[in-house]
């Protein structure tokens, strides 16, 4: 379906839920309500983290993502520092190693990385190593801008960065 206006590439998504599991069933059927949507067919929600730093974990994730019928398109974490437990998000080469093992799932199916990022303290930048954002092909940063959100483009490996976006919040019944 298209997102604010722009077409998008199908595909499956996969989407590992790392923190904030207990009210992501509830901002799925907010999603499927507020777009008249019956499912959210194509999405595979994983509840609970898959540690990058840990081989077994990735190893796990691997024979869970070559069981799905269609291989996925994306792959999300959300939250990256809930990725990387036992790690060190200032460290470079934490955060490497967590990167390298993104790759190495993602690499079979040809699928899209996200990770999803908190800022640091100042509010601006994202928190921990530079090299996450040296390994990031395109950087993008949400913040509050009154009397919404605003989507801002920080890089962009291969194209020229958007211009900002005003994003809202729309409270579902």
């Amino acid at each position: 379906m298209r997102w604010y206006g722009q077409d998008v590439d199908p595909g499956p998504v996969v989407y590992i839920a790392a923190e904030g599991c207990a009210g992501l069933y509830p901002r799925i059927a907010a999603w499927q309500q507020a777009r008249g949507q019956a499912s959210v067919a194509g999405i595979h929600f994983i509840p609970e983290p898959t540690n990058l730093l840990d081989a077994r974990d990735v190893a796990r994730a691997r024979r869970t993502l070559a069981l799905l019928e269609e291989p996925p398109a994306l792959i999300v974490w959300d939250t990256m520092a809930r990725s990387m437990v036992g790690g060190d998000e200032n460290a470079a080469r934490d955060v490497g190693l967590a990167i390298a093992a993104a790759d190495y799932l993602a690499e079979p199916h040809q699928a899209a990385r996200l990770f999803v990022h908190h800022t640091g303290k100042n509010g601006e930048d994202e928190r921990g190593s530079s090299a996450l954002r040296g390994a990031a092909d395109t950087l993008l940063a949400l913040k509050p801008h009154e009397p919404g959100l605003r989507l801002t483009c920080e890089k962009a490996k291969d194209s020229e960065p958007f211009e900002p976006w005003r994003l809202h919040l729309a409270p579902t019944a």
